[in-house]
């Protein structure tokens, strides 16, 4: 049984963090809230989403998964805007999703979760680095970086926290401004990322005022930001691309 209400800027940003990555999911539902893993289909990046029932208007459910569509779900909320309410209720005899919004009434098939790829394991890192910047800098990596590179490096060492982007004839260097970041764990780390991955993930992390970064060396990087008015939480995991020696 799955039967709730919410706001629709609180849906949108959950299904936008991951559509950036993937166009099906698991939605794992329970008494506490929604859960989501994935891996994108190149096995780059993963997203792993929590929604705590606190983000919902009215929420009523029992253990149940929801393999869906995510476009077309974020298609069904096109019509919304802020401060509307979206319900959802889950059809259990039709295998279907009834979503309901400003007097509209979607009726959404439900995929098969055997036709879903599993959820990913979400790997446990000793990160050697970490800090939090606001999520403009973000963009502002992506922006400056993608004029010179595919790929971008991003690392701290004794000047504080960087990003390098090298090209075939140009280079560019990002050092944050230390009163614009906090470092919360400060040991070197430096490693090379898809930037196509990072523009991706820049464009999510817009709807949080603040973003958290880890890093370890050759390691993946690890991307994390508030959703649903701080109810949520969004953590992606980047793959680093390593260098043949």
């Amino acid at each position: 049984m799955f039967k709730a209400e919410i706001k629709f800027e609180s849906l949108h940003e959950m299904l936008g963090a991951l559509n950036v990555l993937i166009t099906e999911a698991c939605l794992n539902i329970t008494e506490n809230g929604i859960s989501v893993k994935a891996v994108d289909p190149a096995n780059v990046a993963m997203v792993a989403i929590d929604l705590s029932c606190d983000a919902f208007v009215s929420y009523q459910a029992t253990d149940c998964v929801l393999a869906v569509d995510t476009r077309k779900l974020s298609g069904a909320l096109e019509i919304a805007g802020k401060g509307d309410i979206v319900g959802i209720e889950l059809d259990e005899e039709n295998h279907k999703l009834a979503v309901r919004v400003r007097g509209v009434s979607y009726t959404l098939s439900l995929l098969s979760p055997e036709s879903v790829r599993k959820d990913p394991k979400i790997p446990k890192f000793e990160f050697a680095c970490e800090v939090t910047l606001p999520s403009a800098e973000l963009k502002t990596l992506t922006k400056a970086s993608e004029k010179i590179s595919d790929y971008v490096y991003i690392g701290h060492d004794e000047g504080g926290f960087f990003a390098l982007a090298v090209g075939d004839t140009d280079d560019l260097k990002i050092k944050f401004p230390a009163d614009k970041i906090e470092i919360i764990k400060s040991g070197m780390a430096k490693a090379m990322y898809a930037l196509d991955y990072i523009h991706n993930v820049s464009k999510t992390v817009g709807i949080a005022n603040v973003v958290n970064l880890q890093l370890k060396t050759d390691f993946p990087l690890r991307v994390s930001f508030k959703i649903a008015e701080g109810h949520g939480n969004v953590e992606y995991t980047i793959a680093p691309r390593v260098e043949s020696t």
